[in-house]
């Protein structure tokens, strides 16, 4: 393995099995630690190359400033839904585009 420490173990990709209900053999859990280790090397390197700068300025444009403001009505609010039935939004039914078997 390229990385000199293993940033995930054998204990954390037993975990993440676990979560995601999987089952791996020791050949499959060995290829995948590599490759995960290999992708946390990746972002390390990635990482390094961002200046607290870069980080301000993604950060800031993504926030407005939070400012107290009066909650508008209920018919203020439904006149930008595109259905409704009283107060209540009706969501759109989705139709099963694909074939049966």
């Amino acid at each position: 393995m390229e990385s000199k420490e293993r940033k995930i173990d054998q204990h954390a990709l037993d975990l993440l099995c676990k979560m995601s209900s999987i089952a791996l053999t020791q050949d499959e859990a060995d290829q995948i630690l590599i490759q995960l280790n290999k992708i946390a090397d990746l972002f390390d390197q990635i990482s390094t190359h961002t200046t607290m700068k870069d980080t301000f300025a993604r950060r800031s444009n993504v926030l407005d400033e939070d400012i107290p403001q009066e909650f508008p009505s209920v018919h203020e609010i439904l006149q930008n839904v595109p259905s409704v039935d009283g107060q209540a939004v009706v969501c759109p039914v989705m139709k099963f585009q694909g074939s049966k078997k």
